[in-house]
Parts: structure tokens; sequence; C-alpha cells
């Protein structure tokens, strides 16, 4: 079974001065970032009341990360889902699916997808990074341009690439749209329904997936996708 890469934690491209205290300074304004961004939505969090809860002077916010859009960034390429990949490009196993061509490499790498977000989604999530991934689900506009672009339409366009392997004749935009919205939904089901996924399957709330467990499932998902394809 693959698992997913872990997370960038490099998340400012600006080099950090050689003096005493910046760093830790920096840690505090993420950590002090992670929770309220995860208690409240993005707009609702003040630059002024993350540096408070750091202990860090106003300015220090701008000093490490350019304003609060690269902080949110950085908070959520840290503390958001495993191997989300949101500040360097996406996840390469992603990538790695759009250069796939045939049928039968389709087929495999498509259950290597959906073991792999489906290992994510299964994990049992710290408080705050379920609250980053709620905050960011209610946005009224959308997710973040960056987060919907590297996480969200980067996975939809790898499954789409991969079902019109698998189907060639499967050429409708929309058509792909919702059957990768599917394949999608169905191993996001166990993060936003994590509870009530493991009880329908006798498992206790807060158990975990086996490998085995996780197999058995990604390849339902993966054959009642295929065997939905037009022919």
């Amino acid at each position: 079974m693959n698992q997913a890469d872990a997370p960038s934690h490099s998340p400012s491209s600006r080099a950090e001065p050689e003096v005493s205290g910046h760093g830790q300074a920096k840690e505090k304004l993420l950590h002090a970032a992670a929770e309220l961004f995860a208690e409240k939505s993005f707009d609702q969090v003040t630059i002024r009341e993350i540096a408070a809860k750091a202990g860090v002077r106003h300015g220090g916010v701008n000093y490490h990360f350019r304003g609060k859009q690269e902080l949110y960034r950085a908070v959520l390429s840290r503390f958001g889902p495993r191997g989300n990949h949101i500040t360097d490009g996406g996840n390469p196993l992603l990538h790695e699916a759009l250069q796939v061509r045939g049928q039968a490499t389709a087929q495999e790498m498509l259950g290597r997808l959906v073991r792999q977000h489906l290992s994510v989604m299964a994990e049992r999530s710290h408080p705050v990074a379920a609250g980053l991934l709620e905050q960011e689900m209610r946005r009224p506009e959308g997710p973040d341009d960056q987060v919907f672009e590297n996480a969200v339409l980067l996975r939809h366009r790898a499954i789409e690439h991969l079902l019109q392997q698998i189907a060639p004749d499967l050429k409708d935009r929309e058509q792909l749209r919702l059957f990768s919205m599917g394949v999608a939904s169905r191993t996001a089901f166990f993060w936003i329904a994590r509870p009530i996924a493991f009880r329908l399957l006798d498992l206790p709330a807060h158990g975990e997936l086996s490998p085995e467990r996780i197999d058995r499932i990604a390849d339902h998902i993966v054959q009642t996708t295929l065997a939905s394809l037009p022919q």
C-alpha cells in the first residue's frame, strides 16, 4: 500500500535571518495562527490577534510570511491533512498520474490514488487539522485559490485523465468531472463522517482502518467506478 508523502515543512521561501530567536518566532506564529484559523474563518482572524497569541511583535507576521495569506497557506501546508503539498505544487503522485498512458496502467494508478487518499481521509485527525478543513469548506467564496489549484483541482484532473485512458469514449467534460467527484466524495466520506463510516463497518469510532481494509474499500470504489463507465 502506497503512503502519502509527508507535507513540506518549509512553507516560506524567505530566507531566515541568522539571528537567535527568529526561527522560534516563526514557529510561534505558525502554531498560534493554526489554532486561530481552526477556530475561526480566515476573514475573522486578524494579524494583530495572531501576533498577540504568539507573543510576537505585530510586524513579525509580515516579516516572516509577507502577510496573512502566505501565513494561512503555510499553516494549511503544515497542519492540514497529511501530504497535501499545498505550497509546493501538489501531490507528486497526482502529477505522475497525469503522465500515465494506456488502460491497464491507468487502472492501476487509479487504485493507487484512491488508496492514498483513503488512507489520509480515514486517519484520526488532530483537532487543529479538522478545524482547518472545516473552516476551509465553509468559506462562502470557496477554497483559497492555491489550495483549490494544488489540492482539489489537481486531484480531479488526475482522476479525469485516468478515466479517459480507461474509457476513451468518455469525452464529455461535465460527465468526467461528475465521475471524478464521485470517486473523491467516497473517500472524503471517511473524513467528513468518520464516526458514521466506522460504525457502519462495525469498527470503533476512534479505531483505525487496517491496510487490508483500506485495500478492500479502495478496490470497491475503483471497481464500482469502472463498472459505471460507458463501454
